[in-house]
């Protein structure tokens, strides 16, 4: 019924399952799946290429949204606006606390499905070299 849900093979979420259970993410309990923590920081400055491949992974399942999710069941939303780099650590400061009121809103009560929300901030500008310091 999983991979059903999911839309993933078999296989795939069988493997996925796995993973989770190694790492001590989920546990199987009362008939149910569980998280066994509310939830999981990962390093704000450190290069995972596990982390960048779920991003490619995460940035995969908006494209399918947008192809085979109805407007009505979906909200994608998007700005490009100026900025100043030295505006960065405030811009995470506060997209990470309107992460954690999200959070709050949407796992409070009853859960029926499970929803992806991502947030990206970058720079679609190059920076010359004689900008860079």
């Amino acid at each position: 019924w999983m991979a059903k849900r999911l839309g993933l093979s078999v296989e795939r979420t069988a493997e996925v399952v796995n993973h989770l259970i190694l790492a001590g993410l989920i546990i199987f309990r009362n008939e149910r799946w569980e998280r066994t923590h509310a939830n999981i920081k990962t390093s704000d400055h450190i290069t995972s290429l596990a982390l960048q491949e779920a991003h490619r992974q995460e940035a995969y399942l908006t494209v399918n949204a947008i192809q085979n999710i109805p407007p009505s069941e979906r909200d994608i939303v998007s700005l490009m606006l100026p900025s100043c780099p030295s505006k960065l650590k405030e811009a995470k400061k506060q997209i990470r606390g309107f992460c954690r009121q999200m959070e709050a809103l949407l796992e409070a009560g009853e859960h029926s499905e499970i929803y992806h929300l991502g947030i990206q901030y970058f720079p679609l500008t190059k920076r010359t070299s004689m900008e860079v310091k």
